[in-house]
């Protein structure tokens, strides 16, 4: 679908400017505000805790075989990168929870 800017400017304008408000509607909108947070919070997740990355040449790993040991870049005293979504967002170490393994938070990289 494809519409003239000019025909749309005016509806994009008034949709932008502030329009009064009555302290009910400011009510509604905070409550619906807070409701839509709650909701988010509830969104679950798909984390994951990993070494740093290592490259290796394709011939490499073609021939890997049960027992075979990958040596890794990822130096044996530095914790964990905890990522979601391609960013890490905390550093663990590698742990157990009962009979799980679990990664306990260790540090969180500032802002």
């Amino acid at each position: 679908m494809c519409l003239p800017f000019s025909g749309l400017l005016p509806h994009l304008v008034a949709a932008a400017a502030p329009a009064p408000v009555s302290e009910r509607e400011r009510a509604q909108r905070a409550t619906a505000a807070e409701l839509v947070q709650r909701q988010f919070e509830q969104v679950p997740v798909e984390i994951a805790v990993r070494f740093r990355s290592t490259q290796k040449a394709p011939s490499a790993l073609a021939g890997l075989a049960v027992g075979d040991v990958v040596r890794l870049t990822h130096p044996a005293s530095a914790p964990l990168d905890v990522d979601v979504d391609g960013q890490t967002f905390a550093h663990a170490t590698a742990g157990a929870q009962g009979a799980r393994l679990a990664a306990r938070i260790v540090s969180v990289p500032q802002e």
